[in-house]
Order: C-alpha cells, then sequence, then structure tokens
C-alpha cells in the first residue's frame, strides 16, 4: 500500500509577496519576512520550505554578518521549535564542474553563499542544497567526481544533485553518486520528459537509496502546464516543455503515490505556482489516491 498522506511531508518554496520585484532589502529586514513566512507556513502544516532564490542577500560579503546574528538565532531556534526543514535549489546561473573559468567562480560563490546561509541559520544535515545535475555525456560522473572532492567539506555534505530532464540524466546522476555519494532528489516532471525507461516505482526507489542514514529523502513533484502562453484573438502558444502548472495534476499525484508502495517516508517539494494552495491540493489527492488504493 502507498504511503499515506500523513508519513509524507509535502513542502513549497517560501515567497516574498511584500518584497517588490528587484528591490534592495536590508538584510535583517529580508531575514525577518522569512522568519515570519516560516512560523506561517508551519501553521498550516508545511514543515518542509525552500528558501526564496534571494537567500544569499542575507549575508554580506565575506560572512561579516554579526549585525544580525541575534536575528539568525532567533530564526534557528524557530526552525529547531518547529521542525521545520529548510533547503535551498543552487540559482539557475550555477553550473557543476564548469569548464569556463569566470563561471565556475561565479557558481561556487553563490553556493558558499548557500551554505553561509544555512549554517548561519544552524540548519543540520537535512538541509540540502539541490543543484542541477550536469548533461549526460561521455565522462560526466568522473568529472563531476573530481569537482566534487576538491569541495570544501561544508559544501559537500550538503550537495544533493537533481537529474535534468534530458534523456538518459537520471541514470547518468546514478553514476554520479556512485563516484560522489551525494544523494538524488528525483524531479517527477523532469523523469516524465526524459523519457527513461525506468518505470516511475523504480526510479523512486533507486532516487530514495542514494540517501544516507539519518537523513530523510527528498524529492520534487510537478506537472507540465499545458494551458496555452498567449490568449485572445492570436493564435494560442504551446508552453514550453517543463514550464510548472499552477497545480499539480491528480494524475501526476496518484501516480506518485501508487509508487511510493512500501517505500520509506520522504519530503515532497511540491513546484507549483500556487505555492501553500498547491500543497494542500496535493494532500487532497493524495489522500483520494490511497483510499482508492484499499481493498473493498
Amino acid at each position: 500500500m502507498s504511503l499515506t498522506a500523513d508519513a509524507i511531508r509535502f513542502g513549497t518554496t517560501i515567497r516574498l509577496d511584500a518584497m517588490p520585484a528587484g528591490c534592495d532589502m536590508h538584510p535583517s529586514l529580508l531575514l525577518a519576512l522569512v522568519i515570519d513566512a516560516i512560523r506561517r507556513h508551519a501553521a498550516q502544516g508545511i514543515a518542509v520550505l525552500r528558501l526564496p532564490p534571494v537567500a544569499g542577500a542575507w549575508l554580506p560579503a565575506g560572512g561579516a554578518w554579526q549585525h544580525i546574528a541575534a536575528l539568525c538565532h532567533e530564526g534557528a531556534r524557530l526552525i529547531e521549535q518547529l521542525g521545520v526543514r529548510l533547503t535551498i535549489h543552487a540559482e539557475m546561473h550555477v553550473v557543476v564542474a564548469a569548464r569556463d573559468g569566470a563561471i565556475h567562480a561565479a557558481s561556487m560563490a553563490s553556493l558558499m553563499r548557500a551554505v553561509e546561509v544555512l549554517d548561519a541559520l544552524e540548519v543540520g544535515r537535512d538541509g540540502i542544497i539541490v543543484v542541477h545535475a550536469p548533461h549526460p555525456d561521455v565522462g560526466v560522473a568522473a568529472r563531476v567526481a573530481r569537482w566534487h572532492a576538491r569541495l570544501d567539506t561544508s559544501l559537500r555534505r550538503r550537495i544533493a544533485f537533481e537529474p535534468l530532464a534530458a534523456a538518459g540524466a537520471f541514470e547518468a546522476a546514478l553514476l554520479i553518486h556512485q563516484h560522489t555519494g551525494a544523494p538524488i532528489v528525483l524531479d517527477t516532471l523532469h523523469w516524465q520528459l526524459s523519457g527513461s525507461p525506468l518505470t516511475l516505482g523504480t526510479a523512486l526507489s533507486l532516487a530514495l537509496g542514494t540517501w544516507p542514514a539519518g537523513v530523510r529523502p527528498k524529492i520534487h513533484l510537478s506537472s507540465q502546464r499545458t494551458e496555452s502562453v498567449q490568449r485572445g484573438a492570436v493564435a494560442p502558444i504551446a508552453p514550453p516543455a517543463g514550464q510548472h502548472a499552477d497545480y499539480c495534476h491528480p494524475a501526476d499525484v496518484a501516480a506518485l503515490a501508487a509508487a511510493a508502495r512500501g517505500a520509506q517516508p520522504f519530503d515532497v517539494m511540491i513546484e507549483a505556482r500556487a505555492g501553500e494552495r498547491a500543497v494542500a491540493q496535493v494532500r487532497r489527492d493524495w489522500r483520494k489516491a490511497a483510499r482508492m488504493e484499499e481493498p473493498a
């Protein structure tokens, strides 16, 4: 039987709606907004949260963040009290094992800033930094292994690889895990689009098995957007492959619930534009799918 909705922790990305786009904000105010969002989401039963892309702006360059140390400590106590899991998804410009020196330097600077944020909030081992695994090609696993081995220990222990939507991406990520020991974050939409010959149940089982003891596995769930990008008199334009829908399709939720039969408990980051409303919808659909599997 599938895991019940109560055995799964569903999460979402923290959205700072009070912050205007492109607005520079003092780190203390930004952090205060995030702390308030953590408290608000926890009250809704959402204890798995991903920090927004602006998280790196909390700490001044060089780690000179003493002026917000008290606020960081307050956030850390709240996170511990509420039992919240806090993670970060690497920024889009981050490239793993980049051959270009400038791209490599920018990527490493971004990743180390993410480590500083998690460390400042005293986040434990489950505070992972998800990075996209490189495009699968010959020798990619060995190249990533060399990159991974040179990482600072504080970063290396937080890195988790998310396979892309390309053909062979999930299988390449498994090789990267074998070379590095880093866990795999299965993305259900990426898995669908990659055309993997593996079933979802097999892919899920393999991904969950890459996580170290004592760290709860985490995956991503989303659905392909299907509504047209452009409406009105102009001919509708199909959304690009991989663009997230506002909500997760009930069929995608049911497929994951079925694939989770007999699996260990894990966390599911809901990548949907509706945020916490999408989390509530997934919970309802998961419970419905579980009831349908119960014997008559």
